[in-house]
């Protein structure tokens, strides 16, 4: 409990809303928008590092903490890395992903998939958040996108290709 017996999180999304230019607390979640702007692989001979940029990482999704997930699947055969940033990754398999995640496909990943070790997330921060991936975790062109669960629902970015940086 916060101060005058409100809940932490209360108190967080007004703390959102002041931060935000006054709107009010549930127009900052409301208003919650998923949107990559690019995806670039840069790949190692130890790793792979994925870097995510866009509105992917906003106050609301850092200081009330809905669960952030970042997903990289193979566009031929659909193998997918799932990474929530507050628990770790998984893999698997996801034709379903090829012609774009819908919500409710977001939503029946968190149930699917392999523990994924190695995986780290390198950076977060405003608009970019790095991921490393074990090198041999992917393979061949590649798709990304982004979603958050809020009440049950998945909020899903926009799908892009990820491109191959030098």
């Amino acid at each position: 409990m916060g101060r005058a017996g409100l809940p932490l999180r209360a108190l967080l999304v007004a703390a959102i809303a002041l931060a935000s230019g006054g709107r009010p607390a549930g127009a900052a979640i409301t208003s919650v928008e998923l949107s990559l702007r690019s995806v670039q692989a840069f790949r190692g001979s130890n790793a792979l590092l994925v870097r995510f940029e866009g509105r992917i990482l906003g106050d609301t999704l850092v200081q009330v903490d809905y669960p952030l997930h970042l997903v990289v699947f193979e566009e031929a055969g659909g193998r997918y890395v799932r990474f929530d940033v507050s628990s770790g990754a998984v893999t698997g398999l996801a034709p379903q992903l090829l012609d774009g995640a819908t919500s409710a496909e977001s939503l029946a990943l968190l149930a699917e998939g392999d523990p994924l070790a190695g995986v780290k997330l390198v950076f977060a921060g405003a608009g970019r958040v790095d991921v490393l991936l074990p090198p041999d975790a992917l393979s061949g062109a590649l798709g990304a996108y982004a979603f958050a669960v809020y009440e049950g629902e998945a909020l899903v970015s926009n799908s892009l290709p990820v491109e191959a940086a030098t």
